[in-house]
């Protein structure tokens, strides 16, 4: 692993402190809240660990570090709309355990495959013909499917897959084309989690750090960029690193009022944040932030 993060230090000197402030598990909570999947929700408020609980039933309760690392990549890959072939080639498992994995999946949280069921319906239903032509020369269709936020995404359609070409089961009829299953489970889930929930919170975060700073007569915290969901920070000193992981960590948290207030969304789940600091990006320490 590269270790090009420790040359990311403070640039207020040996005093100085980098903070990171990490949404856990961002996407999941917005997955949870879209499907409404009753187990995977109560999973998630009580903090269970869910390739723990994948890992066990794919391997034993013995399972192992790298056996949970082959569970949580199983898990994403599944979420956006991967098959079992390529779950299985992608993790060099067995096609068998890919598709056990995903019975069993789905057996755990049903509402994510009826909600994953319902969006590929409703953007099949929109379909509208245009002049556009796949690399095969068939004619593309599009459809357009809006967010509850108001996003509006874009579907496409792409030649269909030889599976799905060329079925060989009984009754199955042949597909020129299709909506990528991957794009359309993916989009919503992570438009929702990174391009609305994290961008409103990184307003909200500028301006309260505008008004922190200038209490402070000077810039002792500095915005240094968002990785995906979280943010970082260059802080003066420990304390200030403290103490703004604390106000901004509370500022993370309030994302669902936040929905509600300005679009008017009623986000079901509680929004979970971890800090960490330390003197550069790759020595970090766990902090929990509390009132100063």
């Amino acid at each position: 692993m590269s270790d090009i993060r420790k040359y990311l230090r403070s640039r207020f000197g040996d005093e100085g402190r980098i903070l990171e402030l990490d949404y856990s598990q961002l996407e999941i909570f917005v997955l949870a809240h879209l499907s409404g999947d009753k187990q995977l929700r109560q999973d998630l408020m009580s903090g269970q660990d869910l390739h723990g609980i994948s890992a066990s039933k794919l391997f034993g309760s013995k399972f192992t570090k790298a056996q949970r690392r082959i569970a949580k990549s199983l898990s994403f890959q599944l979420q956006y709309g991967a098959g079992y072939k390529s779950m299985a080639a992608q993790n060099n498992i067995p096609e068998s355990l890919a598709k056990k994995f995903i019975d069993q999946y789905y057996s755990r949280y049903p509402m994510i495959r009826l909600y994953q069921e319902h969006l590929q319906t409703e953007i099949e239903g929109s379909r509208r013909v245009t002049d556009r032509r796949t690399p095969k020369g068939f004619q593309k269709g599009k459809s357009k499917f809006q967010s509850e936020t108001g996003r509006i995404y874009t579907f496409w359609e792409d030649d269909a897959p030889d599976w799905m070409a060329n079925p060989r089961y009984p009754g199955a009829k042949p597909k020129a084309t299709t909506f990528s299953p991957t794009k359309v489970k993916n989009y919503q889930v992570q438009g929702y989690a990174t391009g609305d929930i994290v961008p409103m919170v990184v307003g909200k975060l500028f301006r309260e750090l505008c008004i922190y700073n200038n209490a402070q007569g000077g810039e002792v915290v500095l915005f240094i960029n968002t990785v995906h969901d979280s943010v970082v920070f260059d802080c003066i000193n420990e304390s200030h690193a403290q103490t703004w992981a604390y106000i901004a960590s509370t500022i993370m948290k309030s994302a669902p009022k936040m929905l509600k207030e300005h679009l008017h969304v009623d986000f079901s789940m509680p929004l979970k944040v971890d800090a960490e600091i330390g003197k550069n990006w790759q020595d970090m320490e766990e902090f929990i932030p509390a009132p100063f």
